[in-house]
């Protein structure tokens, strides 16, 4: 029988909606855990949320309450399996937060402390380019966000989104800009929104930023209204974009006034005199 202190079905539907509507995933759990206030491991889940949001103050106050309170609890630290899981999982929030707020001489040491399960090559780099201690030794140039990370180049990031438009790529299972999308203008249009408070902090050195255009391309095999545009941290340094679905409920910018604003070709009308001589030329 299931521990009443916890209830992983339903904490787990909360947590998928994490990507999709992270306000509503807060406010589902908030309500959970006014049931289940011992169920410590969930609390960290709702602290991801919260940090995803950049509410990086209350998910300090959460984390280091739930760390304390869970260390008192012997009916909590005798879970074995997930007790375990909860003490490998809680150095990662705390990076997290670091990291959103750029904190990176503190997030630094503490990455380097994290079991290696943990894949922080790129957020380690990232944070010795923020703290000026890149080492010499050789790196692997083949990688792109390596290169990104070391010297931003924007021509690097044109190329690599090139997989992601339909005049360069007929692969139906990616994510494709439609042949009419402007991707030059829009590219300079999003600029002007990023970075803003529109942002959210999914990773450790990264922002997603979401887009209205509608019928911008294709994704999931259907035609999609919105697209994302992936940043490095409060940088409108871009590294990638893409369309994508289920982002209607993600805060996001409308672009759709650049599709009204699209100079359309003129027809021309002709008058009643025009066509009158067209009319007596042919039948002259």
């Amino acid at each position: 029988m299931e521990a009443k202190y916890f209830n992983k079905l339903e904490s787990g539907k909360i947590y998928s909606l994490i990507k999709t509507n992270p306000m509503e995933s807060i406010e589902a759990y908030e309500e959970y855990l006014e049931r289940y206030p011992r169920d410590y491991y969930t609390y960290l889940a709702y602290v991801y949320a919260l940090n995803i949001l950049s509410k990086t103050k209350k998910a300090t106050e959460v984390l280091e309450e739930t760390i304390e309170q869970s260390s008192k609890d012997k009916n909590f630290t005798n879970d074995l399996e997930r007790f375990k899981t909860f003490k490998r999982i809680a150095p990662m929030r705390k990076l997290e937060i670091l990291a959103n707020e750029e904190k990176y001489a503190e997030a630094y040491e503490l990455a380097l402390n994290i079991p290696k399960n943990y894949s922080l090559e790129n957020f380690l780099l990232y944070c010795e380019t923020k703290l000026g201690i890149v080492n010499d030794f050789e790196r692997d140039n083949t990688r792109y966000l390596f290169r990104q990370i070391l010297q931003y180049q924007e021509s690097d990031f044109e190329n690599h989104i090139r997989k992601h438009l339909s005049d360069c790529n007929e692969d139906p299972e990616e994510a494709l800009f439609g042949t009419d999308f402007p991707i030059s203008e829009v590219i300079r249009e999003i600029k002007k929104y990023i970075p803003s408070d529109k942002k959210l902090f999914y990773g450790l050195l990264t922002n997603n930023y979401t887009f209205k255009y509608d019928g911008c391309g294709r994704s999931n095999n259907s035609l999609q209204d919105y697209f994302t545009v992936t940043s490095f941290h409060n940088s409108d340094d871009l590294i990638t974009m893409f369309p994508a679905h289920h982002c209607e409920n993600l805060p996001y910018i409308d672009l759709n006034y650049m599709i009204e604003n699209v100079e359309k070709p003129k027809i021309k009308v002709m008058s009643q005199i025009d066509k009158f001589n067209q009319r007596y030329r042919r039948n002259k």
